[in-house]
């Protein structure tokens, strides 16, 4: 009998030990838990962040290009645009001219 109640006392021992030691694993589990959520958070953001940077990255070169095809269609059309008042002011000048030699002309 007391073989069996010194048995029953170990058991009982090793039960509690096991059960604290299931205690301090799932204590374990869920700080894990925690820490996986955590960096998965903390992966998402920089993958957000990384995603952002390279959106706004690829805008800026559009911007950028647009800007720039804009400035020269812009130097193209003061261009053209200086070349058309030169040759109006070319006729006009032609004009005044050619009214002056007649007006010499019939004086």
């Amino acid at each position: 009998l007391r073989d069996i109640i010194e048995i029953d006392k170990t058991t009982a021992m090793e039960v509690e030990t096991i059960e604290k030691d299931i205690t301090q694993r799932e204590t374990q589990l869920k700080k894990i838990i925690s820490d996986i959520e955590i960096n998965s958070e903390a992966l998402k953001m920089t993958q957000s962040k990384r995603l952002l940077d390279r959106i706004q990255s690829e805008t800026d070169a559009q911007i950028e290009k647009i800007q720039s095809d804009c400035d020269a269609q812009l130097s193209s059309m003061e261009l053209l645009f200086e070349e058309k008042k030169a040759q109006m002011i070319r006729r006009a000048l032609e004009k005044l001219s050619v009214g002056r030699w007649d007006n010499s002309c019939t004086k």
